[in-house]
């Protein structure tokens, strides 16, 4: 994104053949993606079909496992900080 813009001016890239490259980069890179949801799309509405049978408590408990376990770790980054800066 941001590096190849200056890097084509480094390179004294001409603002017409710099386009065309921009251009046909953004095409195969939306391609690509569009691409691949054509081909899982049959995945993907399965996986929405399992997802709205969950019960929002199972969502929830699975959050608020994801968030015990976020702040434990934070926890203990805190700490081996201290410790380190202690010594």
């Amino acid at each position: 994104g941001n590096l190849i813009p200056p890097l084509a001016g480094t390179f004294r890239m001409g603002l017409g053949k710099f386009l065309r490259f921009d251009l046909l980069s953004s095409v195969l890179y939306g391609g690509v993606y569009v691409g691949v949801g054509i081909i899982f799309s049959a995945e993907v509405n399965t996986a929405l079909e399992m997802l709205s049978e969950i019960s929002s408590g199972k969502i929830a408990l699975v959050v608020a496992l994801v968030l015990i376990l976020w702040t434990a770790k934070a926890r203990s980054r805190q700490k081996s900080v201290a410790a380190a800066s202690a010594v």
